[in-house]
């Protein structure tokens, strides 16, 4: 994954702003970015991320997630597909990043359940 910005001086942000994991998710975690692509960047901090000060300090292309408030869809998501790229606390991360993979695996065959369940129904 190749990222268009400085990655040490984004961790030096991410670390001041009390960011313990964060993953890269979307276009460029997938390998497929298009020119001028944001970067989608999902993190967790044991206190919160305060957005408005953290996007501050960041640069415009960079869009940022709270893990600790995201929608369970997308934290699965992240959790299937991100790239981490900050990782302070790897128990932590690895402890949130097996439960959320589990959750959304759970609720995928859950819907799957439902959707077949339904068109043996309906028709």
């Amino acid at each position: 994954m190749d990222l268009p910005l400085d990655l040490e001086t984004l961790l030096r942000t991410l670390r001041a702003h009390g960011v313990v994991f964060a993953l890269v998710f979307g276009s460029h975690a997938e390998g497929r970015p298009r020119a001028g692509s944001d970067i989608d960047l999902a993190l967790w901090s044991d206190r919160g991320v305060d957005d408005w000060r953290l996007r501050g300090n960041l640069p415009d292309r960079v869009d940022i997630l709270d893990l600790t408030s995201a929608p369970d869809d997308l934290a699965g998501r992240v959790a299937m597909t991100g790239v981490v790229v900050l990782d302070d606390d790897p128990p932590q991360r690895i402890r949130w990043q097996a439960d959320t993979r589990k959750r959304h695996l759970d609720e995928a065959l859950r819907r799957e359940r439902f959707r077949r369940d339904f068109v043996r129904a309906h028709g």
